[in-house]
């Protein structure tokens, strides 16, 4: 079942003051709680079948989200300072992730707050534009006056543009009125940094479609840092689905433990894991050389290899005789 609460708080935006506490009905002020989150439930990475058993495998995230819409300003994007265009493409393409104030929500989605002391300009300019962990490359998708924009406001002026003249505008766009989410990612956390709800926060389902009723289900994925003593797994959010083989295994990745796991599919058992040098928001794929079965998947980038990898398995010759 998907929840949405309106939530309302008393906070200054843009000088207003002027509506009580829990009452507001100011666009500036209200926000909307959504369990499961934008992520969440079943439907991101897709489900597994099997049809010798017709049981339908499931990953879902639990966590709610925090999401802002916000009326964007109807003037013309062209006519306004270069910081000022950055700061409105920025809501258009990067705020639901990194959030309107650049925070954005660990460790997914890193903050951009000082990206400057921590990045060079032509760094930066490069990981927008090939992609990086979770975002995808934006080179194509944004043109070139657009990125610089975006890099004016997320990190410094480029000291070799012409300075841009202040315009008084008035005009207004041929469209209908733009709303964004600057929150579309945005997990409601309590005080201790935790998603506001019990965990486990991500699961993993097996659903009997003779029956309608679930034959097992786990928690998937552990942030051992924010496990309770003697608690089971947190369950972590994720978006790759499961891949079910003939074999009786299921396999699945994409929580930010950065681990592949092997699950037995009839009782839910993990039987392997291994962790990756990132996340892997792909899904498994398995294929055959030789009478040999692989598994393969797509991890996302690192550091040391920005482009990121595609890495394949296989049980050792001997331990398949």
């Amino acid at each position: 079942a998907l929840f949405i609460v309106k939530m309302h708080s008393r906070r200054r935006v843009g000088g207003c003051t002027r509506c009580p506490p829990r009452c507001c009905r100011c666009c500036c002020c209200s926000r909307t709680l959504q369990i499961p989150g934008t992520r969440g439930g079943g439907e991101w990475g897709g489900t597994a079948y099997d049809a010798s058993s017709n049981i339908l495998y499931i990953r879902s995230s639990e966590a709610p989200d925090v999401e802002t819409i916000v009326k964007q300003d109807a003037r013309t994007v062209t006519n306004l300072p270069m910081i000022d265009q950055g700061k409105r493409y920025y809501s258009m393409y990067c705020a639901s992730c990194h959030g309107a104030d650049k925070k954005g929500t660990a460790p997914v989605f890193p903050s951009l707050v000082n990206l400057e002391k921590r990045m060079s300009r032509n760094a930066a300019l490069d990981k927008i534009k090939r992609g990086a962990g979770a975002m995808p490359p934006f080179q194509g998708v944004l043109k070139d006056d657009e990125l610089e924009a975006i890099l004016s406001f997320v990190h410094s002026p480029d000291a070799n543009a012409p300075k841009p003249v202040q315009v008084e505008v008035a005009a207004k766009q041929a469209v209908k009125d733009m709303y964004i989410n600057t929150t579309g990612y945005t997990t409601w956390k309590d005080p201790s940094g935790n998603p506001a709800v019990r965990p486990p926060w991500g699961k993993l389902h097996a659903l009997d479609l003779n029956t309608g009723k679930y034959v097992w289900q786990i928690p998937l994925g552990n942030d051992a840092a924010r496990q309770q003593p003697g608690e089971p797994d947190t369950g972590l959010e994720g978006k790759s689905g499961p891949t079910v083989t003939a074999g009786g295994l299921l396999f699945i990745a994409g929580s930010s433990d950065k681990k592949l796991r092997a699950f037995d599919k009839s009782s839910g058992k993990q039987l392997w894991e291994t962790t990756l040098p990132a996340m892997a928001n792909a899904n498994v794929s398995t294929y055959q050389v030789k009478g040999k079965q692989y598994i393969a998947l797509s991890v996302a980038g690192t550091k040391e290899n920005p482009s990121g990898y595609v890495m394949a398995f296989a049980l050792p010759d001997a331990a398949r005789k």
